[in-house]
Order: structure tokens, then C-alpha cells, then sequence
């Protein structure tokens, strides 16, 4: 396939959570390896590193969390995955994200930062040897 269609290809079939509003808040279980992706910077050119991860949550409905290389939603979760004790996120894990504030306007005509808080739960290993 040649690199035009495969960037075109589907990222996800579930919807992405939208941290529109302070106090959003999306908590789930990781239903399959989160994978890597690029997408096209419109803004400078290039591209965007991504690590796309799905969770499912307790009501039962399907995300999709879009995690930007070098962004504060990503700096937030590498924060919680590293407060557990764990190397990276795994199918199974339980993530809690919540947008908790705007940060401080640093250049006129750019919107303020959005900063999250996140919490991360490995999944509970399974004991072999019990069998």
C-alpha cells in the first residue's frame, strides 16, 4: 500500500474522549496493546508521534485516548505509569485521566494549556503456578 493510503487508513473505530471542559474525566480498562501512530502537523509541518490507547469504561462504552508525543495529557500519564511502578501500559491496566485546570497563557493569541491529572493501575498478573 503506498504511504499516501496508508496514513489514510482508519486510526480507530471508537470515538476519541474530548476533554473539552475542565473536569472532564474518562476512566476505563485497556482492552488492546496501545499502539503508535503519526499524524500530519498542520501547524509546523512534519509529523505527530502518537500513542493510541482504548479503553473501555464501566458503563460499557469504547474510547479512543489520543496521546501526543511531548504534550501534557502524555507527560501526565507517564507520570501515572511511573507512580505504579510499572514499565508501560498494558491491555488489562486501568487509566483515569482528568483535565484539571488551565494553566497560565504564555503568548498572546494562543490558548491557555490544558493540564491533567492521571492514575494508572497494571493489570493483576496471573499466577501460573496456581494451575
Amino acid at each position: 500500500m503506498s504511504n499516501f493510503l496508508s496514513r489514510n487508513q482508519p486510526t480507530s473505530s471508537n470515538p476519541s474522549f474530548k476533554f473539552t471542559d475542565v473536569g472532564a474525566m474518562v476512566e476505563g480498562t485497556i482492552t488492546e496493546t496501545p499502539r503508535e501512530v503519526q499524524t500530519d502537523d498542520t501547524y509546523n509541518g512534519g509529523t505527530i508521534e502518537n500513542l493510541l490507547v482504548t479503553l473501555e469504561t464501566p458503563s460499557g462504552d469504547m474510547y479512543t485516548i489520543w496521546l501526543p508525543l511531548g504534550k501534557r495529557i502524555t507527560k501526565a500519564v507517564a507520570e501515572a505509569v511511573a507512580d505504579a511502578n510499572a514499565e508501560d501500559l498494558e491491555t488489562g491496566g486501568v487509566l483515569k485521566i482528568k483535565f484539571t485546570a488551565l494553566g497560565e497563557q504564555k503568548k498572546a493569541g494562543y490558548n491557555k494549556p490544558k493540564l491533567y491529572k492521571a492514575q494508572y493501575t497494571p493489570p493483576t498478573p496471573v499466577n501460573t503456578e496456581e494451575f
